[in-house]
């Protein structure tokens, strides 16, 4: 230690200093390491939020499509065209109940166990 007592002040202070900034960017790389894999998650967090949103926007849209085709069947006086329609809301059903799944599915990884009950119940309303 008696070789640090020999140094003059100036290179005491430089030394000091060097210390100081080699911490100050170690602390700094750490912190946009930590920022940047924070904002990895928070993307794919929001990501699989929207995706939820779009599946149950998808529901939405699909009912008000069965209904159209329903009241244009109702409508139809042609049978191979009502034969059209059943196929068609048919089709529509698999459609609400692959984006129910995808939904319980998300439900389920996010431990939202009201909410999965929900959609238990949905699903039953479905199929009546």
């Amino acid at each position: 230690m008696s070789w640090f007592k020999n140094l003059k002040t100036r290179s005491k202070l430089l030394a000091g200093f060097g210390v100081m900034c080699a911490l100050m960017i170690g602390v700094s790389g750490f912190a946009y390491k930590t920022l940047a894999e924070i904002q990895k998650v928070e993307r794919e967090e929001v990501a699989r939020n929207n995706d939820a949103a779009m599946d149950a926007r998808e529901v939405r849209a699909v009912q008000n499509r069965i209904r159209a085709l329903m009241l244009e069947m109702l409508l139809s006086q042609d049978t191979a065209q009502k034969a059209l329609l059943r196929r068609q809301i048919g089709d529509s059903g698999k459609e609400i109940d692959l984006a129910v799944d995808r939904l319980k599915a998300f439900v389920t990884s996010q431990a939202l166990s009201n909410d999965v009950a929900l959609l238990a119940e949905f699903q039953k309303e479905l199929a009546a």
